[in-house]
């Protein structure tokens, strides 16, 4: 019976391990298709006819999540496309972020992944809103991916730039959102961000 015990433990002991590592590894995985650049129109147009990429940049995070506290929503992989007014990133949030939007909006239902409620916005300094233009959307286990694509965002006038989710009947010209996040800051340095050749 001894035996059998201690077998049990020993094995659940490798199993909690085995979990603790495979968290540890996923929490800054992203699935390739969720890093990738999206080419819209607008990006598109500002490549060569050679077909040779506009200039890129990137810039690392200040702080890659919304609130230190209690945060639900990650950045990763900006790219900045100024050529093009172009401004692209990754955002990712846990499936638990979904349970709390329900629990914290009263919802009925729990939202999916890529559930339409969600609305993305940048905002500038001056307190301009940008639009999302395009998006692509990953869910890899407990993880959600969006990468969205913001246009007509000129870097050089616009001052820090916030990143504002918001989900279900939301304005937002007055209402808080459910995450903001601070994504670029114009005096911190940046590195080339290689574009692929078209």
């Amino acid at each position: 019976m001894g035996k059998i015990l201690k077998t049990v433990l020993v094995t659940g002991i490798f199993l909690f391990c085995g979990m603790f590592i495979l968290r540890i590894g996923l929490s800054d995985y992203y699935p390739a298709a969720a890093k990738e650049v999206l080419v819209n129109d607008a990006l598109s147009a500002a490549y060569s006819e050679d077909g040779s990429a506009p200039q890129a940049f990137t810039q690392d995070p200040v702080t890659p999540y919304d609130n230190k506290d209690r945060a639900h929503f990650f950045f990763k992989f900006l790219v900045v496309v100024p050529e093009a007014k172009q401004l692209q990133l990754t955002l990712r949030y846990n499936d638990s972020t979904l349970e709390d939007i329900q629990n914290d909006l009263k919802l009925d239902k729990l939202p999916e992944g890529d559930d339409e409620g969600f609305s993305f916005y940048l905002r500038d300094a001056n307190g301009k809103l940008y639009p999302l233009s395009d998006a692509s959307y990953e869910h890899f286990m407990i993880y959600n991916y969006r990468r969205l694509v913001f246009d007509n965002v000129d870097t050089t006038a616009t001052g820090m730039l916030y990143l504002d989710v918001y989900f279900g009947e939301a304005d937002p010209e007055t209402d808080v959102p459910y995450g903001s996040m601070l994504i670029f800051v114009p005096e911190k340095s940046v590195k080339n961000y290689e574009l692929p050749v078209k």
